[in-house]
């Protein structure tokens, strides 16, 4: 181990206490093991994992180093780290109650800090980074240990400042989840030197990157502005969700968007500020919108019946500036994004102008008679007291021939730089009547007898089919053929007779018939009501054994003496037929 001056420097305030003792270090400090670990005063020693914690301050001089080998450095103390000093070595963490001050540089694999504010304005060469402060974060000069970026998570109160001169990959302040997150609200700026690749992200105020990249099914939230960024550029899955009041971008790759940035709406923009009132009517039942989905009481019209849809659309640019509104028919449920909708009507309008310049119809079902529809544009008012038209009300009318599944509503307009806002509107319109569609037939191979059968659709909600026999069917998710309803078995009955065999088809209801006919005649509880009260005689036990009494056996002497008699009389006259017949 290198030698090392330990000098302790003790500064007291004479205010009645006294002040913090910090050991300053003038040469390298090497911790591999516990004699070195305590060589430090106030260190302790730990195992599983060897840990050398340090609870006393601590300053790091101008050209010290540490170098942790083979050991997990915690420091449970204020930490000051003069310029040109290093801290080397594999997992550090550092736990203060006040504020840590890095001008030097911090080279590890895994750095924990949990402190008041932390101010970081040497260099931070790190694979994982995770600090959760309750005033500001500033980090001046951020870069990966290993691999292509830096794993972050920063957790602040206050702002939280990155500079970095690659990639910054965000995760979460306790690494189990993907947030960079200022806990303070509106008051929270999030300001990265470079790029940003993360899972979500979320912040009261201000987003200042080079460009963001969102990982994939995450989302980047913005609750209020300014968002300033280079590109966003979410990968599949991901989403971005602005509230900003301002959000500059410079240029308009991926997502991001160059000038105005501001879609068109039909109820309040993404501030919460209301620009239409009763932006939308179904049927002459109208409401006011709010931001992304609005609670529309259920609407109940009829097949075959023409319906009526009204919205006014207010674009920040101008009406002139809008270029179509679309609707969706049939939304499986919000959120759900405009292409999953049974019915999809496009109107768009001709450029420079708010006439309708064309009508396009997605229906592959069938489900609305395309000759109903039709549309018609004007410039309105867009709030009670408007003294200009500064809206575009449309309105679209249009005839079901079938009901769709679905009831809720999307509305989407767009602008001429492309910008769309989605309004879901629910619980929607339910259509009552029967189909005006010829139904859906299906030549099927269904059943355990394989043969093909010809389905004929009933009900299009619930998936149900019948079969030429009139049978009830339905298909899986893998569009197997399974039966709901199956014939019933109609036995053959024999004529009814008083004498039958066991295979007459009436035989059984016979023996039931007896069997009940039996139970009732020979009823128990009847018969003992009948009964008078029952009697018994009780027989004396036989007394002893007669065979041992001797006048018993004397008799029995006799007996057998006169029937051996009787015996030999017997014989003595049969052989004396014999002589006679000789």
């Amino acid at each position: 181990m290198k030698s090392k001056t330990i000098l302790s420097i003790l500064s007291i305030i004479l205010l009645g206490s006294l002040s913090t003792i910090s050991t300053v270090y003038a040469d390298s400090v090497t911790i591999n093991d516990q004699a070195s670990c305590e060589d430090i005063p106030d260190a302790v020693w730990s195992t599983s994992p060897d840990t050398c914690t340090i609870t006393t301050p601590q300053t790091i001089a101008s050209g010290e180093t540490w170098t942790i080998e083979n050991v997990e450095l915690v420091i449970n103390s204020e930490l000051t780290m003069e310029t040109d000093s290093t801290i080397n070595g594999g997992n550090i963490t550092i736990n203060s109650s006040s504020d840590i001050n890095i001008d030097g540089t911090l080279d590890a694999y895994t750095i924990t800090i949990n402190a008041d504010t932390v101010t970081i304005n040497g260099t931070i060469n790190v694979d994982d980074l995770f600090i959760d402060a309750s005033g500001d974060i500033d980090i001046n000069d951020l870069n990966a240990a290993s691999g292509d970026a830096p794993n972050v998570g920063l957790s602040a109160s206050g702002s939280i400042n990155v500079s970095a001169s690659g990639t910054v990959t965000v995760s979460s302040s306790d690494n189990s989840g993907n947030t960079l997150n200022p806990t303070s609200g509106s008051n929270g700026n999030i300001a990265i030197g470079s790029t940003l690749s993360t899972g979500s992200v979320t912040f009261g105020s201000t987003l200042s990157t080079g460009s963001v990249t969102l990982d994939n099914s995450n989302s980047l939230i913005v609750s209020a502005g300014p968002l300033l960024v280079g590109t966003i550029a979410p990968i599949y899955g991901g989403s971005i969700s602005l509230t900003a009041s301002t959000i500059n971008t410079s240029n308009g790759q991926g997502s991001g968007c160059s000038g105005d940035c501001t879609p068109p709406t039909i109820g309040v923009d993404r501030t919460g500020d209301r620009k239409v009132s009763d932006g939308f009517s179904y049927n002459y039942n109208t409401v006011d919108v709010d931001y992304f989905h609005t609670e529309f009481p259920l609407i109940t019209t009829q097949v075959g019946e023409q319906n009526t849809v009204t919205t006014k659309v207010y674009e920040n640019t101008g009406p002139n500036n809008l270029s179509l509104v679309q609707f969706g028919i049939g939304i499986p449920e919000i959120g759900s994004p405009l292409n999953d909708a049974e019915v999809i009507v496009e109107v768009w309008l001709e450029s420079g102008g708010i006439n309708v310049e064309e009508i396009v119809i997605t229906d592959p079902l069938n489900l609305v008679d395309n000759d109903s529809v039709s549309a018609s544009t004007s410039l309105t008012h867009c709030t009670t007291g408007d003294a200009e038209n500064n809206c575009v009300e449309m309105t679209l009318h249009y005839t079901y021939r079938e009901a769709p599944i679905y009831n809720v509503m999307l509305v989407q307009p767009m602008d001429k730089s492309r910008h769309t806002e989605s309004t879901y509107l629910n619980d929607g319109i339910a259509v009552q009547g029967n189909s005006l569609n010829p139904p859906k037939t299906e030549r099927a191979l269904a059943g355990q007898s394989g043969i093909i059968q010809m389905m004929t659709q009933t009900d299009r909600k619930n998936n149900l089919w019948v079969d030429e026999y009139g049978y009830m069917w339905t298909q899986n998710q893998y569009d197997t053929w399974l039966q709901i309803t199956r014939p019933e078995i109609q036995r053959h009955q024999d004529e009814v007779s008083n004498v039958m065999t066991r295979n007459n088809s009436n035989f059984v209801a016979l023996v039931n018939y007896e069997i009940d006919k039996a139970t009732k005649v020979f009823d128990g509880t009847v018969l003992q009501k009948e009964t008078p009260d029952s009697f018994a005689n009780a027989f004396p036990d036989t007394i002893g054994n007669k065979s041992d009494d001797s006048e018993v056996q004397e008799r029995m002497m006799m007996e057998e003496s006169k029937a051996q008699q009787t015996l030999e009389e017997m014989d003595r006259q049969t052989h004396r037929i014999h002589l006679v017949v000789d």
